[in-house]
């Protein structure tokens, strides 16, 4: 929730007042600029697959989960109780 003393809500407040078409005019904006990140995003999306850094990631999320996996046993292990053993 925004304060009415916020900079930047005021400053969109101003902007909103100052614009030629109004909401329409910012609607528009915000629509050009979605569409404009969503095509920059796709190219790099597909720059990553014809790379291999994709794959790389994949390779490096598995190996990360597996070495959680690993701490998770050892952690088990290591605070385990220890069972009665006659002396």
């Amino acid at each position: 929730m925004y304060c009415s003393r916020h900079p930047l809500y005021v400053s969109n407040f101003l902007l909103r007042l100052a614009s030629p078409h109004g909401e329409a005019g910012t609607r528009a904006n915000h629509s050009a600029r979605v569409a404009a990140w969503m095509t920059k995003r796709r190219e790099q999306v597909a720059w990553y697959r014809r790379t291999g850094v994709t794959a790389l990631q994949h390779q490096r999320q598995a190996a990360f989960a597996r070495k959680d996996a690993i701490e998770r046993e050892l952690l088990a292990l290591v605070t385990a109780p220890v069972p009665n053993t006659p002396a």
